[in-house]
């Protein structure tokens, strides 16, 4: 979700600071907002499909605390429901289906103890083509070898990683990459700048800028869906329920950290 550095920054000041952020203070709006892609939807959000292509090689109840916070955010927040949560099987490989790869090569380990990591990646919607670099994975999860280190109510920041994430399969994008975003959450102002996406009929914004919003990087260790982040994906469901197939716009398969 972030680079090395950035989030090393990020996870230090959240956590020694108690939750003070690293950016801008934020204006924060009354009226719930979300960034969302238009497009790329589902077939069906009370069903969508999701498979691991290395289960096997992790704790099982890494897989059921991952699985189990997700449930429990988009369950009681949304109607947006996953099914399956078992193996990827040959067939998958060239449907929508969430395949995940768990991946612990880029955890490291800080001075004092402190736990950072480069982050999860997927693909935004219903998208089957892979992640590059990846396999057959549309998405990529964070995920220690030991998990009882970090299962503690305090090492929540691999949660986080999975809660956004999956709002990037439901078709939520980033929301400090607002052109009306104001905060600053990656450390370089120009990089930040350059990263903006402007409104558009693909790349939507639903309402003002949400600073709490779980697919802000100024928020790593939020574990919870903002207003905007809900209101977001029943805008998502809507359009989808409304949309035919040829349907402009068509945008293209978006991969986000």
């Amino acid at each position: 979700m972030i680079n090395v550095d950035c989030k090393k920054l990020l996870v230090l000041c959240f956590t020694l600071l108690t939750g003070v952020g690293c950016g801008n203070v934020a204006t924060v709006s009354s009226t719930p907002s979300s960034f969302i892609l238009a497009g790329n939807y589902w077939p069906d959000y009370t069903a969508i499909p999701v498979c691991f292509l290395n289960r096997q090689d992790f704790e099982e109840t890494l897989v059921k605390d991952y699985k189990a916070i997700v449930e429990q955010e988009y369950y009681s927040k949304t109607s947006v429901r996953f099914t399956r949560w078992d193996d990827c099987t040959p067939d998958d490989q060239n449907k929508a289906v969430v395949r995940i790869r768990l991946d612990s090569s880029t955890i490291t380990v800080y001075e004092g103890g402190y736990w950072g990591a480069v982050g999860g990646k997927s693909r935004v919607g219903a998208i089957p083509l892979p992640l590059e670099g990846e396999e057959s994975a549309t998405m990529r999860l964070e995920a220690p070898e030991i998990w009882a280190n970090f299962s503690k109510p305090g090492n929540n920041f691999f949660l986080h990683e999975v809660l956004h994430e999956f709002g990037h399969v439901v078709g939520l994008m980033h929301e400090h990459q607002r052109t009306d975003s104001t905060q600053s959450c990656v450390g370089d102002a120009a990089a930040e700048l350059a990263s903006r996406v402007p409104s558009s009929e693909v790349f939507v914004y639903s309402g003002a800028y949400d600073s709490k919003s779980i697919m802000s990087y100024c928020n790593p260790l939020t574990n919870t869906l903002s207003s905007g982040d809900v209101l977001g994906i029943a805008e998502i469901v809507t359009r989808a329920a409304a949309f035919s197939p040829g349907q402009s716009p068509t945008p293209p398969p978006v991969a986000v950290d």
